[in-house]
């Protein structure tokens, strides 16, 4: 694929024939090459949800202090867990930092009371509540609906 061609980058949904007619390639071909890169790692697809649109409306940010031998095994453990939508382990007081996403108000405090509460590693943690969606990653959020820069 040519990366400065106009319209790049391409579109995430476009068909195998659609991505032949921009590459010059045959179907065939393209549908190889898009599951090596996928099967190999070198592409990934990331999906942008309007969360609020299937019933999820309490966003947050939680920033946690954990000892440090027991990071890891933290970082995993939270990213098992459902309400866990990013978790990584960062710089700073706070070693961990990870983006919530829960139905309302009562499910996020039931789940720091139980679940947050539960793992002993957590030394303390500082909950940031998100007010207001403008932006998540290439997504521009206009109420509960997200579209690219374009307007799409």
């Amino acid at each position: 694929m040519r990366p400065c061609s106009p319209g790049w980058p391409p579109d995430g949904r476009a068909s195998y024939a659609a991505l032949a007619a921009k590459t010059g390639w045959n179907g065939a071909r393209v549908a190889r090459r898009v599951e090596r890169l996928l099967g190999d790692g070198t592409v990934f697809l990331d999906i942008d949800l309007a969360h609020e649109s299937l019933g999820f409306h309490v966003r947050a940010v939680l920033w946690l202090r954990v000892r440090p031998t027991d990071l890891e095994a933290t970082g995993r453990q939270l990213a098992a867990h459902e309400e866990i939508a990013f978790v990584g382990a960062v710089t700073g007081q706070d070693n961990l930092m990870a983006t919530i996403i829960c139905r309302d108000d009562e499910h996020l405090y039931r789940y720091l009371v139980t679940r947050i509460a539960d793992i002993a590693a957590i030394r303390s943690y500082e909950l940031l509540i998100s007010m207001r969606r403008f932006k998540d990653a290439r997504t521009f959020v206009s109420r509960t609906t997200l579209s690219d820069a374009t307007g799409r």
